[in-house]
């Protein structure tokens, strides 16, 4: 015997609709109850129900679903309400303080604040760092009070390009020097771009755990390091660099007069 296409699909329709319907109203009377119920119940629990035995768990977590994100009762992801919970704070820090004060802060500074218990690490690093991507300084710090803008943006050049030579020299990241002094991602990225003058603890830092001579750092009046030993392996990065970059050119130089010559010249 051959069913209808039609009326087949009518009665799948009907069955389905009756499915529905019987999980709805079992959801309704418990939410009756005790709408606490409904809120945190999950697919599972309605496994083992007997009026809902013969259907099926895809049908089950769909319709449970749908039941309370109509009604309300989707609980909201932790990671969101964590990650308001952070960008609050911050926010409410960067109303309080000024500027300068608040630039001052370092993400691991956050980790201690009575007002994020429960949050993760990850959670409040990522919030700080995200909020200051947003609010960056409006405008460069100062280190005393009457400094020249010149000097500021002096200080702030000569600081971004020996970053870069420090750096090169232990062969480091950006990022990597943030985590042995101390200090988030985001301040070491506007310290290294010339954004941000560097505090005092920052530099103190850099001298001991770089052997950076702090006056040649900010000023450029003499060798970068301390040691000796540090500046010869300065020296010597800085002289192996100068050979790839001139190795790199000539097979530049190469390759352009083999195209000219019609590629007679050997690479």
């Amino acid at each position: 015997m051959k069913h209808h296409p039609i009326r087949f699909s009518l009665i799948t329709q009907r069955a389905s609709m009756k499915k529905y319907e019987r999980i709805n109203q079992y959801l309704e009377q418990l939410r009756t109850e005790d709408e606490k119920i409904v809120f945190n119940m999950h697919w599972p629990d309605l496994v083992n129900v007997p009026q809902l035995r013969d259907i099926g768990e895809r049908t089950l977590k769909n319709i449970l679903k749908e039941y309370k994100i109509i009604n309300g009762l989707m609980p909201e992801p932790t990671r969101i309400i964590k990650s308001e919970k952070v960008w609050k704070y911050v926010s409410d820090l960067y109303d309080k303080l000024p500027e300068e004060a608040f630039y001052q802060i370092r993400a691991v500074d956050l980790l201690r604040a009575k007002e994020l218990s429960g949050v993760g690490r990850t959670s409040i690093l990522t919030g700080f760092a995200k909020f200051i991507l947003k609010h960056p300084p409006k405008t460069i710090s100062h280190l005393p009070d009457k400094a020249d803008e010149k000097i500021v943006q002096e200080i702030c050049s000569n600081v971004s390009v020996n970053l870069k030579k420090i750096k090169r020299s232990p062969n480091l990241k950006h990022h990597e020097i943030a985590e042995k002094i101390g200090i988030s991602k985001s301040i070491m990225s506007l310290i290294a771009t010339g954004k941000r003058v560097p505090n005092l603890v920052f530099l103190y830092h850099m001298h001991q755990k770089f052997n950076v001579n702090v006056s040649s750092f900010l000023f450029n009046d003499g060798p970068l390091f301390r040691d000796a030993e540090s500046s010869q392996k300065h020296e010597h990065q800085i002289l192996m660099d100068s050979i790839d970059s001139l190795n790199q050119q000539v097979r530049h130089l190469k390759r352009n007069i083999g195209a000219l010559t019609g590629g007679k010249e050997k690479n």
